[in-house]
């Protein structure tokens, strides 16, 4: 095989997409091998005889090589992952995760998403109007999706840290990360959580039951609540803890929002609210499904919120068609629902019936109850005029 017919064959090999091999590299080479093997026959015969069998023999010898090379790199990706997995497990070893430890990670986490929620900067960035919205920019040190990514995995697990960004509502504009214009204070008092029990789930997982007070204005001061702590280059927390709040302020505007989604549920409320598909709310709760119903109405999603109505049979009381042509003055305004639904977050839902309930939850010193109905397809819906 000459200089140049040599180059030709290793040419594939030159252009080939990275070190790790992939099914187009495969095809375009078995391409190249069999058009040179075409090439050959309209050479002179000479020639022809000793290099169409050289070519195969290099063909082979390379499919040969080939496969060898994909067994290696797969074993040693497998290594390397049992490495990582051990070396964790080694490290782990060493690092002792105390219920101390633990209840400071907590209060740590829910400082760092709280500085995120709210701006993260001494000062407010300057502030905008994006499709009818007020906006801030993020301060500099948070100002790529990247930054803010890093800032949370401090905390929290890679996978956790990138769906709290994922249901943040931020934005770029101008080259620049913003986020809603609007302030939030928590009254979960995270800072102050007690370490209730604890489990170990795997060499490299604990699961803990934490016991949070909440801000005065609530019938029960403490909320239970289940949070994973997993060693992942250091003890991280393995989940989103609930950021409900006493006061989210749109500055613009004045108005105040008396609940608030946590991660998980706006992840879920996006989701919903594009296909309107209850499959996304399978596995929710029945007070994750009512606040989802809240969020709904306070946004003037009536189309959300129709499709969070049971389906039941015996328990629809007007059809979507109807739902559509009630006037504004017939629903309550967005200043009246913070009002209605202040307190129901720290609600407490009561199964009343094989598919019955209702949301028990305290505000101004009166109880309150937010009917709901379980559907044929276990999924909890909110009832028809839920508040009576």
């Amino acid at each position: 095989m000459n200089e140049k017919m040599y180059d030709n064959f290793l040419q594939p090999l030159k252009n080939r997409p990275g070190m790790q091999p992939n099914q187009e590299f495969k095809e375009n080479l078995h391409k190249k091998l069999i058009s040179m093997a075409h090439e050959q026959k309209r050479a002179k015969k000479g020639i022809g005889k000793h290099l169409i069998p050289n070519l195969l023999t290099a063909a082979i010898l390379f499919i040969g090589i080939f496969a060898g090379y994909e067994v290696i790199f797969k074993e040693k990706h497998e290594i390397e992952s049992k490495h990582s997995n051990h070396s964790n497990i080694q490290d782990v070893n060493q690092v002792e995760l105390t219920d101390q430890k633990a209840k400071e990670m907590v209060g740590v986490a829910f400082a760092h998403a709280s500085v995120l929620y709210n701006g993260a900067g001494p000062e407010m960035g300057e502030v905008f109007s994006y499709n009818g919205k007020s906006y801030r920019y993020m301060d500099e040190e948070f100002k790529t999706k990247e930054k803010v990514v890093a800032y949370l995995e401090e905390v929290y697990t890679k996978e956790v840290a990138n769906r709290i960004y994922g249901a943040m509502d931020f934005i770029e504009y101008n080259g620049k990360l913003a986020q809603p214009n609007r302030q939030m204070s928590g009254n979960l008092l995270w800072q102050d959580a007690e370490i209730a029990s604890r489990k170990q789930l795997n060499d490299l997982t604990w699961s803990f039951e934490i016991k949070v007070p909440v801000d005065q204005g609530v019938s029960d001061p403490f909320r239970i609540y289940h949070i994973s702590l997993k060693y992942e280059d250091g003890w991280k927390l393995d989940g989103s803890l609930p950021f409900t709040t006493k006061n989210s302020k749109d500055i613009e505007t004045g108005q105040t929002q008396t609940f608030q989604l946590n991660d998980e549920q706006m992840i879920v409320y996006k989701a919903f609210s594009k296909d309107l598909n209850e499959t996304h709310l399978k596995g929710l709760d029945p007070i994750s499904i009512a606040l989802l119903y809240v969020q709904a109405e306070w946004e003037g999603r009536y189309d959300i919120a129709y499709a969070l109505y049971t389906d039941r049979e015996g328990y629809v009381n007007w059809t979507k068609e109807y739902d559509e042509n009630i006037p504004s003055s017939d629903r309550m305004s967005r200043k009246q629902i913070p009002i209605a639904y202040a307190g129901i977050t720290e609600g407490k839902f009561i199964q009343t019936g094989d598919f019955t309930g209702y949301i028990e939850f305290t505000y101004s010193g009166s109880k309150h109850g937010f009917q709901m109905i379980q559907d044929e397809d276990g999924i909890w819906n909110v009832a028809f005029t839920p508040m009576q």
